[in-house]
């Protein structure tokens, strides 16, 4: 209670100050922590660290309330284990979109006295869907995990991504911002309503690093998308991408900027997302970028799951500045990713960040020769 009170106080002070490092846009909250961020990395194929492995070990050893804010869900074992937790008093709460809703074949878990479903059903614009895009699992307010995969079984296997667990507590009480919101309903443009929204979340100082928490969607003068823009050109050195989508131009013209003064620029991007019309990807080959493509995942699916059909997703939207500034998110770099859709994006400079996506970049850099 005393660390919630102290938190309190600091983000008052701070909120009736104001300022912000990056022009008159300032974050929602500023805070300094004299300890280290405490955020354990890990990814799926390069690792052979599996997100739904890592989530069931900490709900067995959950004492009194699971939450899901979940894209997707389809995770047999999961479900499975909070049934039985369920049975021995633990309350579940699963928020998940209703576009991917999958009907649960167990009435007695939906019907359960210690689960409650909450599907979010954002605003739809004509021809354009606004998904509630994040993919948390918090349990009993001691740990969260913050993935760029659903909680699925095949995403683990064959889509490449990140999943993050957070033992920090005063981190876990900034994200809850974004969680409270889900929890009141307040998602997708729905957001944009209330006054006090910021997607800026927080700029947080841990020791000698900086983290940047920001949220989508953003508004039109002030979202992620300024932010990411004003990174690509002040990068000196190097621009590493792994993105399995961009389609926002803005974005692709600072690339290009920056391949035009010098810059090293590489992509790794999805095979399937560059045959789309509305990708970028096709002009980064024609530009001359560096780039690899992760056609090979594609076959190693086919030859696992004997289906032609099912593409694997690079599953990451990531950007590492000059070897410095670590950039991480689920957002596409795209108008529903940047303005419509409820996201979560990382800004960090923390060496450790930083080095852990610098050599899975390497890896998959290597892997898709």
């Amino acid at each position: 209670m005393f660390r919630f009170l102290l938190v309190g106080i600091f983000i008052f002070i701070l909120v009736l100050i104001g300022g912000g490092v990056h022009g008159s846009q300032s974050a929602q909250y500023e805070f300094a922590y004299s300890e280290n961020l405490d955020l354990k990395f890990e990814f799926n194929i390069y690792d052979g660290v599996f997100f739904e492995k890592e989530v069931l070990q900490s709900i067995r050893e959950a004492k009194s309330h699971v939450e899901l804010f979940l894209f997707s869900f389809a995770s047999p074992s999961v479900y499975k284990l909070l049934n039985e937790k369920m049975d021995e008093g633990l309350t579940v709460d699963l928020y998940v979109d209703r576009g991917f809703l999958i009907e649960f074949e167990d009435e007695e878990f939906v019907e359960h006295e210690n689960f409650n479903l909450h599907v979010i059903d954002n605003l739809r614009m004509e021809n354009q869907s606004i998904y509630m895009h994040h993919k948390f699992v918090l349990i009993d307010q001691r740990t969260l995990f913050w993935s760029s995969n659903n909680l699925s079984w095949y995403q683990d296997v064959f889509d490449p991504g990140f999943f993050i667990e957070i033992k920090n507590l005063l981190l876990i009480d900034f994200l809850n911002v974004e969680l409270e919101r889900l929890r009141r309903g307040q998602t997708g443009i729905s957001k944009l309503r209330v006054g006090s929204y910021n997607p800026f979340l927080a700029d947080l100082q841990f020791a000698d690093e900086f983290l940047e928490l920001w949220t989508s969607p953003g508004f039109k003068s002030f979202s992620f998308k300024n932010r990411l823009i004003e990174l690509i050109d002040s990068a000196e050195e190097s621009l590493d991408v792994m993105s399995w989508m961009i389609t926002d131009e803005d974005v692709f013209r600072a690339f290009l900027r920056a391949k035009r003064r010098g810059v090293d620029v590489k992509f790794i991007i999805d095979d399937y997302s560059l045959r789309q019309s509305e990708s970028v990807f096709e002009r980064v080959v024609s530009s001359g970028f560096e780039y690899r493509l992760d056609t090979s995942l594609q076959q190693g699916v086919v030859q696992d799951l004997f289906v032609d059909e099912y593409n694997a997703y690079f599953h990451f939207h990531s950007l590492i500045v000059d070897d410095k500034i670590l950039v991480n998110g689920t957002n596409n770099w795209s108008f529903a990713g940047f303005l419509l859709n409820d996201e979560l994006i990382l800004v960090t400079d923390d060496d450790f960040a930083v080095g852990r996506f610098s050599e899975v970049f390497d890896f998959y850099w290597q892997k898709f020769l």
